[in-house]
């Protein structure tokens, strides 16, 4: 038997919906080790993941479900994505 996914996901929920954080604009998450902030979040209804700027200090971070955290040199970098 073979089992396939949806081919549509609801595009309703555009943020991390699946967890115990909250990873609302302003709050704390824990990603690995780390505790960050998130600053932005970047939802575009494309069924892929979410991106999400994080910080810790004046260190900041994307971060992509699935696909991982990355240390940013500037936040033009953020623009980018």
């Amino acid at each position: 038997m073979i089992l396939a996914w949806p081919r549509a996901w609801p595009i309703e929920n555009s943020m991390i919906i699946h967890t115990s954080q909250n990873w609302e604009v302003g709050s704390t998450v824990r990603v690995g080790f780390l505790m960050l902030t998130v600053v932005d979040c970047k939802a575009v209804k494309d069924y892929l993941p979410d991106v999400y700027l994080l910080a810790r200090g004046m260190v900041f971070y994307r971060f992509i479900p699935h696909h991982g955290l990355v240390r940013l040199n500037t936040l033009e970098n953020w623009e980018i994505v």
